[in-house]
């Protein structure tokens, strides 16, 4: 839920149908009225179906402000759009406090985007997150994700990643010839009980990857995978990896084929 609160001021509109305001609070948490965080313009320009421009930004905590910027831009539109992710606070009883979604949200075309952003976790661990989507109508689509961590005190750093992705490709026009795959790859065990806040990622007992190059062989109706895949158990740590095995499938067919002799089959009523 996200709400925009603002003083006793009034709001303006030009003849651009642009708004002006001064005194405005940006949250995105459930207690409008006395939110638990926001962001504090002393002013905001909004452009309708576009960006609301404020200056400066200030991140308060309560009423207490522990971040600004001289000023920020918030896309309003709906299309995707390049831009300043916004920023969001949070915590749990296990990994404490954490300032996230801090970072860039870049598009170049209509093909593909990227994402790079941060997480500041009690301010002694840091994780970067690098995301990309990708779609090419009828040759391939999926997406990657990769996190980095760098946690620990000063004098001792421990550095831990997580990856996951998934991809389907049409190798050949005719889509005989396929890469497709998905899956998930930690370093440790428990990096997502370190710095993960999903829900599903927190519940997992088991994490797989895959990946699989298919060839369909039309003419005799028969198929070939070459197959990878590996399976890691998050309690134990054991980690089961199968090297690329090659399936080949041909449908039941006679050895000898057969051909009925001439005249067999048929009727006496025919010729």
């Amino acid at each position: 839920m996200t709400g925009v609160q603002t003083c006793a001021l009034p709001i303006f509109k030009t003849a651009d149908n642009e708004f002006y305001a001064q005194g405005a609070d940006y949250t995105t948490c459930a207690h409008i009225e006395e939110p638990h965080y926001c962001f504090y313009a002393r002013d905001v320009k909004v452009i309708p179906q576009d960006k609301a421009i404020t200056r400066p930004a200030v991140l308060n905590i309560g009423d207490v402000p522990v971040a600004a910027l001289p000023y920020f831009i918030l896309p309003i539109e709906r299309k995707r759009r390049s831009g300043f992710l916004t920023p969001s606070f949070g915590g749990n009883p296990g990994s404490g406090g954490y300032l996230d979604n801090i970072g860039y949200y870049y598009v170049p075309n209509d093909y593909v985007d990227f994402t790079v952003a941060g997480r500041v976790q009690e301010f002694q661990d840091y994780v970067v997150t690098g995301a990309s989507r990708y779609a090419l109508k009828y040759w391939l689509n999926g997406g990657l994700s990769a996190r980095y961590s760098l946690g620990g005190g000063f004098g001792m750093r421990n550095n831990e990643w997580a990856l996951n992705y998934s991809h389907e490709q049409n190798l050949t026009p005719d889509r005989t010839f396929t890469l497709s795959g998905r899956g998930s790859l930690v370093s440790t065990s428990s990096f997502y009980s370190r710095f993960s806040q999903d829900t599903t990622e927190l519940l997992n007992q088991k994490i797989n990857a895959n990946l699989s190059l298919s060839r369909r062989f039309e003419r005799i109706n028969a198929g070939a995978n070459l197959v990878w895949n590996r399976d890691q158990n998050l309690q134990s740590g054991l980690i089961g990896e199968d090297l690329p095995s090659l399936h080949f499938s041909l449908p039941t067919r006679a050895v000898i084929p057969f051909k009925p002799a001439i005249g067999e089959g048929k009727t006496d009523a025919e010729p």
